[in-house]
């Protein structure tokens, strides 16, 4: 297994670029990921309904007037539609729509990076696809706070293995 120390250097390098946030590494072992967390992350998992009703690890702090969040779920079938759904619901959530989106292919990962907004709120994700893995990371908050200097360091730290599904 590859170092992470450099990538790990980046990160704490970028993060000093925003010093009001508390960043702090998060690893996860089952979710095979490791990434910076601008304050203490909690836990929880969900059931997401469907046949077969599915397990979302979630990890969210709260930081400068916003909610990061990362959550990770392993799907029989991962394909553009599915995509679709989670983002729709994902907006839907916020009571937004859609601004922009844009392909992702890096890093041994597809996906798509997307902004939406509400009256009030602003929401900034990435879809994240290895295997039948779906990494979400987001960032939920009014639009000044979650300028690209504050959200940056939290979507480039996101670093994952491949992930080890137990069949």
């Amino acid at each position: 297994m590859k170092s992470r120390a450099p990538v790990v250097l980046v990160a704490l390098l970028a993060v000093a670029c925003s010093p009001e946030l508390d960043w702090r590494e998060l690893k996860s072992a089952e979710g095979g990921f490791v990434a910076m967390m601008p304050g203490k992350p909690l836990y929880e998992e969900r059931t997401l309904a469907g046949t077969p009703a599915l397990a979302m690890h979630l990890w969210s702090a709260r930081a400068a007037d916003s909610l990061f969040g990362i959550g990770y779920a392993d799907y029989p079938v991962l394909d553009e539609g599915t995509l679709d759904g989670i983002r729709d619901a994902l907006i839907k959530n916020l009571g937004g729509r859609l601004l922009e989106e844009r392909s992702l292919l890096s890093a041994g990962f597809t996906g798509r990076e997307f902004a939406a907004a509400s009256a009030s709120r602003m929401l900034r994700g990435r879809l994240l696809l290895r295997g039948m893995r779906l990494y979400q990371l987001a960032v939920l908050g009014d639009e000044n706070a979650i300028s690209a200097a504050k959200i940056e360091p939290f979507f480039s730290s996101f670093q994952a293995r491949a992930p080890q599904i137990a069949k």
